[in-house]
C-alpha cells in the first residue's frame, strides 16, 4: 500500500479490537512478517506492537472466561431438559399406571380357586394396586418424590445463578437424586409387570452391565468437567470442615 505495511502490519490499526490476537497468530503461521523499517507517515499506533503480554494474558482470560460460561449455559439448559423429561415421565405414571385398569367390575368378595385369586375391584382402579398393593404403594411414593424433585431441579436451573453458587450445587444434588430416584422406579416397575426369572437371565446382567459402564462414564466426565471448570476454593467448600481445616494447614 502507500504507507508500505503489510498484513502484519495492518492487523496492529485497530489495537482494540480483541480479535487482533487471532488474526496476528494466524497471520504469523502462514509466514508473514512484519515491515523492517516503518514510514515516518505512519501514526504512532502503528509504531509499536501494542499487543503486549499483558494484552495477550487478558484476551487470554477473557477467552477461557467465555468458554466457561458457555459450558454452564449448555450444562444448565441440558438439566433443563432432563428435568423436563423426568417430570413429564412420572407425572403420566399416575394417569396410565403400569399394568392397566380394571375395565369391569369385580365379584364383592374376593374369588380364590386352585390357580389365583381374583380380587374385588371397580372399573378404572389399577390392576397391581390389587395384586401387589404394597409394593405398588412404595412405587407411587418414590414416583411422587421424583416428580416434585424434578420440578424442584427446573425452577432452581431457571433462576439468575453462578457455577459457583450455593444454589447451582443444590441443583445438582437434586438431579442426582432424581437420576438414582427414576433408575430405582424402573427397576421397581420392571419387576412387577414381568417375571422375577427375568431379573437374573443372562441378557438382562448383560444389559444392566453395559448400562452402568456407560452411566459411570457420564458420571466420571460430569466430574472431571466440574473440577476443571470450578475453582480450588469452591471445591474445598464442598468438603466436610474438618477435612478443610486439615487442607488448610498443610498447605
Amino acid at each position: 500500500n502507500a504507507n508500505g505495511l503489510r498484513a502484519l502490519d495492518m492487523s496492529f490499526v485497530n489495537s482494540y479490537n480483541s480479535n487482533n490476537v487471532h488474526i496476528e497468530e494466524t497471520i504469523t503461521l502462514a509466514g508473514g512478517s512484519r515491515s523492517q523499517t516503518t514510514p515516518t507517515n505512519v501514526p504512532n499506533r502503528l509504531q509499536h506492537h501494542p499487543l503486549n503480554n499483558s494484552s495477550r494474558s487478558s484476551s487470554q482470560a477473557e477467552d477461557d472466561q467465555n468458554a466457561k460460561h458457555k459450558w454452564f449455559t449448555e450444562l444448565r439448559s441440558g438439566i433443563i431438559v432432563m428435568a423436563s423429561v423426568f417430570a413429564t415421565m412420572t407425572f403420566q405414571v399416575p394417569l396410565t399406571p403400569p399394568g392397566g385398569m380394571w375395565q369391569d367390575w369385580g365379584p364383592n368378595e374376593a374369588i380364590s380357586n386352585s390357580s389365583s385369586v381374583i380380587p374385588a375391584h371397580k372399573p378404572g382402579e389399577t390392576i397391581l394396586y390389587d395384586l401387589h398393593g404394597k409394593q405398588f404403594r412404595s412405587l407411587m411414593l418414590l414416583n411422587t418424590q421424583i416428580f416434585f424433585s424434578s420440578i424442584a431441579t427446573i425452577i432452581i436451573m431457571l433462576q439468575p445463578i453462578k457455577a459457583s453458587s450455593r444454589a447451582w450445587q443444590m441443583g445438582l444434588y437434586v438431579i442426582h437424586i432424581t437420576i438414582i430416584g427414576i433408575t430405582m422406579e424402573y427397576f421397581g416397575i420392571f419387576r412387577l409387570i414381568t417375571k422375577k426369572k427375568m431379573l437374573v437371565s443372562p441378557d438382562f446382567i448383560a444389559s444392566l452391565i453395559i448400562w452402568g459402564l456407560i452411566i459411570g462414564l457420564a458420571l466420571l466426565s460430569l466430574v472431571n468437567k466440574l473440577i476443571i471448570h470450578t475453582s480450588r476454593r469452591d471445591l474445598l467448600l464442598l468438603l466436610p470442615e474438618s477435612i478443610r481445616k486439615y487442607l488448610n494447614m498443610s498447605s
